[in-house]
């Protein structure tokens, strides 16, 4: 009892020393790193053969025990014996093997008892690593890396040449992040604080990929794709080279050179991972207090880790995504009420266990021409019938006002939002790089605004369903418009009702692109798929136009704000939903289940609220309001 109540009380006090202290934390493992990196250019042979070298070495050695026990890292026992064992190892001149085992168990350790987390929540993307080593490096370090830029001359120590093999090999991005974001003391290498933690990442593997890269692409990405499933991200970026020979046993030069240049295609697009890592780093910073930070990446696990494959995961198990969003859900209801550590542990394995089913989902799956084809269509089919409806409506009533002037802007509205598509679809994988959260956000204000709009315009057509409402609004309104040209509020209407729709379509195709057909490797079946969809709702549009046209007007009004009030129920529900997953709305689960995208249901207390509030006002405004008669104006 005295032993469980002993372990309780060191592990809260560990949880209380360790909060707030992540930059301490990171400053530790970054002494570690220095030294193991650096004491084989000290040490030989149990001899020193560089004095100034071992001196610095053993000063960053004293150093990080100091700080270890300054930020209560020493209160782990198993911790503390192994750092006070790797300051030993250094003191004694002892092997490099020694001390680089040393090293990185003392890293390990760290991790494991303070939560820190050492590793990016997506792979990396040398492609815009070039452009931050442009614009912060190449000065001291050259345009090419070997460390010639001109304002390096003179630096003691001089800039690093990332081609000098022997020192690079011992350097992993993750050494690499420390020093970019902390600097090295005593020393030109200035920490980088104002580059984001995805910026620094890409640039860490891109300084370590350097001397890599005029090797033969093509045979790298065979040697890449025979290492898809030996190596995670987390372990690519604690791993130097020569940890990558000793600990994974991969010791072909062109296996590490595929691994530091290549992210395999499937790995490109595998967002579950990045769920999975965003969950650990929220978990990371829950127990160190930090809940701000754990909600945000609560939140961000769900929008950039689960929603690009949801429609994958659902056209083949559909409960599957419903339970995904679920255990999300409930991550982030968890963090919010700060629950115990465990409570949350235990949810967030779950939460992980879910993910790994659809991950094993998709890797089954294999993606033909037709599915993609299928699936391009049916999502475009289902966000174009909700714009439909309000654009025949909208047709409807011209034509019954023999306002033909105004088709012209209610064209010129909708044909312009599929341009913007079309343009969105050509800049998709920028689009997407942006973040799912400011999507998620963009849609939930687009949805607020279509609600208002449709809302209005549903409650304009009930008041003006007595038929002598109707001429006055045809002779008065109508005449007025036609005489001035001013149809731009139609316009703007047709366009947002279909940009919405375009706009969600394109996100949708994107992620489905991610999984390009196996058997052509193109965007050619997405294309058919899109061309088919808008024939067919062409098709149904036509249809729906002209059994409409003879219908009377004032069924049609009546019809119509009908229609235009349920729509508005609809739309309240996502866009409350949009916000939820963004965070910008609390989450309160009901004690139901029930989900349904296009009716717009949610299991929550906030979705449902808000649809029952605009779906009072429908039915009140519809079925208790009756508009008054006015005197025909001949």
């Amino acid at each position: 009892m005295k032993k469980i109540l002993f372990t309780i009380i060191v592990t809260l006090s560990n949880l209380f020393a360790f909060s707030n202290n992540k930059n301490e934390i990171r400053s530790v493992i970054h002494l570690i790193d220095y030294v193991s990196n650096d004491y084989d250019g000290a040490v030989k042979d149990g001899k020193v053969f560089s004095v100034q070298e071992y001196s610095e070495l053993t000063e960053f050695n004293n150093k990080l025990i100091a700080k270890s026990h300054e930020i209560q890292l020493d209160t782990n026992k198993e911790l503390s014996n192994e750092l006070i064992k790797f300051h030993g190892l250094v003191a004694s001149k002892a092997s490099v093997d020694s001390v680089k085992k040393s090293g990185f168990l003392c890293k390990s350790l760290i991790v494991t008892t303070t939560g820190y987390v050492s590793y990016p929540s997506r792979w990396f993307d040398l492609e815009s690593a070039k452009q931050v080593y442009a614009s912060n490096c190449a000065k001291c370090h050259g345009q090419d890396g070997t460390g010639n830029g001109l304002e390096g001359v003179g630096l003691l120590p001089p800039p690093r040449n990332f081609y000098e093999e022997e020192r690079m090999q011992g350097i992993s991005p993750s050494n690499a992040y420390n020093t970019i974001r902390l600097g090295i003391e005593g020393t030109g290498m200035k920490g980088f604080n104002t580059l984001s933690d995805a910026e620094v990442w890409d640039l860490s593997f891109y300084v370590v990929s350097l001397r890599y890269s005029k090797l033969n692409p093509t045979l790298l990405k065979v040697k890449r794709a025979k290492l898809i499933d030996k190596i995670s991200l987390e372990q690519l970026a604690e791993s130097s080279d020569y940890a990558l020979r000793t600990n994974y046993n991969i010791k072909d030069k062109e296996e590490i050179a595929s691994l530091r240049l290549l992210t395999p295609d499937i790995d490109k697009k595998q967002y579950l991972e990045v769920a999975k890592a965003l969950l650990d780093q929220a978990y990371s910073a829950y127990i160190n207090n930090n809940y701000s930070d754990a909600e945000n990446k609560g939140v961000m696990a769900y929008l950039e880790g689960i929603e690009p494959v949801e429609l994958q995961i659902k056209s083949l198990q559909p409960h599957l995504v419903a339970e995904l969003e679920k255990v999300m859900m409930l991550v982030r209801k968890n963090i919010n009420d700060k629950v115990s550590n465990d409570l949350l542990k235990k949810n967030i394995d779950q939460a992980k266990a879910t993910i790994d089913r659809a991950t094993l989902l998709l890797k089954s799956e294999k993606k033909s021409a037709l599915w993609t084809f299928f699936m391009s269509f049916t999502i475009i089919i289902r966000e174009a019938l909700e714009a439909m409806l309000i654009l025949v409506i909208l047709i409807n009533l011209v034509r019954s006002a023999n306002a033909q002037k105004a088709m012209k802007w209610i064209n010129l509205g909708w044909i312009s939002a599929i341009g913007m598509g079309a343009i969105a679809w050509i800049f998709s994988e920028k689009l997407v790089s942006i973040g799912m959260g400011k999507i998620e956000f963009f849609e939930g204000m687009v949805s607020i605004f279509s609600v208002i709009l449709v809302l209005y315009i549903g409650f304009w057509m009930h008041s003006h369903t007595e038929i002598n409402k109707w001429k006055v609004f045809v002779d008065e309104k109508i005449g007025k418009l036609i005489r001035s040209g001013n149809y731009k509020g139609l316009a703007l209407l047709s366009f947002i009702v279909v940009g919405r729709e375009v706009f969600e379509s394109v996100l949708f195709l994107t992620a489905i692109s991610a999984n390009k057909a196996e058997s052509g490797n193109n965007h050619l079946p997405i294309i058919l798929g899109a061309i088919a969809s808008v024939l067919t709702v062409i098709v149904i549009s036509y249809i729906f136009i002209n059994v409409s046209k003879n219908v009377p007007i004032r069924k049609l009004l009546r019809y119509s704000s009908i229609v235009l009030g349920l729509l508005a129920v609809i739309l309240v529900g996502k866009s409350a939903h949009s916000f939820q997953e963004t965070g910008n709305l609390s989450i309160h689960a009901l004690p139901f289940d029930y989900k349904n995208d296009v009716l717009g249901i949610f299991p929550t207390v906030e979705t449902t609220l808000l649809q029952v509030i605009i779906f009072t006002l429908v039915f009140l405004f519809l079925f208790a309001y009756k508009p008054k008669s006015k005197p025909v104006i001949s």
